[in-house]
C-alpha cells in the first residue's frame, strides 16, 4: 500500500526483507566510505570519490530490489551514476581533486543529451521519500541522493 505520493506517483513500501538487506549493504559501504575520510571528518576529494562510487554500486544493488513503480526512478539514478562511475574510474583516488570531480559531475549533468536535471532531481527524492518510508532512517546514502542534486537549476 502506498505511503506517500510525489509527482511521478504513489511511492510504494519496500517488500519483506529490503531493509534488512539495505542496512546491511548500505553499512559495509559506508565503512568502505568512512575508511578514507580523513580522522576529523571532513570529505576531502579522494572520500568524495569514494562517496559517489559507493553510491553508485548502492543503486546497483537496490535495482533490482525495488517494486515496479520505482523502476523507472531506479534505472534514470542507476544509468547516470553508472556513467559517472565509468569516469570516476579512471581517477586515481589518491590524486584526485574537488575541481576535478565537480568538472566531471557537472559536465555529465549539463552536457549529456540524456539526462534531465529535474528529473533526476525528482527521481533521487522518490527514492528517498520510498527508503524513508520503508525503512526509516539511518540510511545516509540513500538520505543525500536527494540532497545532490538539489543545487542543480531543473532539479
Amino acid at each position: 500500500m502506498p505511503t506517500t505520493t510525489l509527482a511521478g506517483g504513489p511511492i510504494p513500501a519496500a517488500a519483506t526483507g529490503f531493509c534488512a538487506s539495505l542496512a546491511v549493504v548500505s553499512g559495509e559501504l559506508v565503512l568502505e566510505v568512512e575508511s578514507v575520510v580523513a580522522a576529523d571528518g571532513t570529505l576531502d576529494a579522494r572520500s568524495h570519490h569514494a562517496l559517489l562510487l559507493a553510491t553508485r554500486n548502492l543503486l546497483a544493488w537496490t535495482s533490482n530490489r525495488v517494486p515496479p513503480a520505482m523502476s523507472s526512478d531506479l534505472r534514470l539514478l542507476t544509468g547516470v551514476y553508472a556513467d559517472l562511475g565509468v569516469q570516476l574510474d579512471r581517477l586515481d583516488p589518491e590524486t584526485v581533486t574537488m575541481p576535478r570531480i565537480q568538472a566531471l559531475v557537472f559536465s555529465y549533468i549539463f552536457d549529456s543529451a540524456d539526462v534531465n536535471a529535474a528529473e533526476l532531481g525528482l527521481s533521487a527524492r522518490r527514492l528517498s521519500a520510498f527508503v524513508a518510508g520503508s525503512c526509516g532512517g539511518g540510511y545516509p546514502l540513500m538520505a543525500s541522493l536527494a540532497d545532490l542534486f538539489a543545487e542543480v537549476p531543473g532539479g
